[in-house]
C-alpha cells in the first residue's frame, strides 16, 4: 500500500476524473484502506444497537416501500431467491447437512452458489469468505460476460 509498482491496468478501478481514466491507487490498496477506515470507524456497542434500531423502526414505518424493494430485488433475481430456497428446504428436511466454512473451520455458515443454476451445490462459508468469494464471483461474471468493463494495457504506480 503507497508503493510503486508496475502493475496491469486491470488492478485499477476506472475513474472519469483522470486523463487516462484509472485511479491512482490500484484495487488492492483502496480495499486495504477501506478496510482500515471501516474498523476504526466501525459502530460498536449502543451505536451499532442504535443503527439496528433505526433500521427496524425505518422498515416498520416503510412496511409497504421495504416490500417493495424485497419484491423487486426477488424478481431481478429469481434464480438466487429459488436457490436459497432450495438450500433452506435441504437443510429442513436433513438433504443437506451444514459443514464448518471450508476455509476456517468457523460453524457459524452460510451457503454460497458458485453457480444459482445448481441450487444444492454449496460451498459451506463463514461471513468474511462468503463476502470473499462473493466479490471474486462478481469479478469474474463481470469479466466474462462484459470484456470492455476492463480497461487494458499500460502500467499506473500503486
Amino acid at each position: 500500500m503507497g508503493g510503486k509498482r508496475d502493475l496491469p491496468t486491470e488492478a485499477f478501478s476506472r475513474s472519469a476524473q483522470t486523463k487516462d481514466g484509472l485511479r491512482g491507487q490500484c484495487r488492492e490498496c483502496v480495499s486495504k484502506r477501506a478496510k482500515r477506515v471501516y474498523q476504526e470507524n466501525r459502530p460498536a456497542g449502543e451505536d451499532l444497537e442504535r443503527r439496528r434500531a433505526r433500521a427496524r423502526e425505518w422498515r416498520e414505518e416503510n412496511m409497504e416501500r421495504h416490500q417493495a424493494n424485497t419484491m423487486a430485488y426477488r424478481q431481478r433475481n429469481p434464480d438466487r431467491k429459488a436457490a436459497q430456497n432450495a438450500v433452506y428446504y435441504a437443510v429442513r428436511g436433513g438433504e443437506l447437512v451444514r459443514q464448518p466454512c471450508e476455509v476456517c473451520g468457523d460453524p457459524h455458515v452460510h451457503a454460497h452458489h458458485d453457480d444459482y443454476t445448481k441450487r444444492l451445490e454449496v460451498r459451506w462459508l463463514c461471513s468474511k469468505h462468503h463476502a470473499e468469494a462473493d466479490v471474486e464471483r462478481r469479478a469474474a461474471t463481470m469479466s466474462e460476460s462484459d470484456p470492455a468493463a476492463r480497461p487494458t494495457g499500460g502500467s499506473a504506480d500503486a
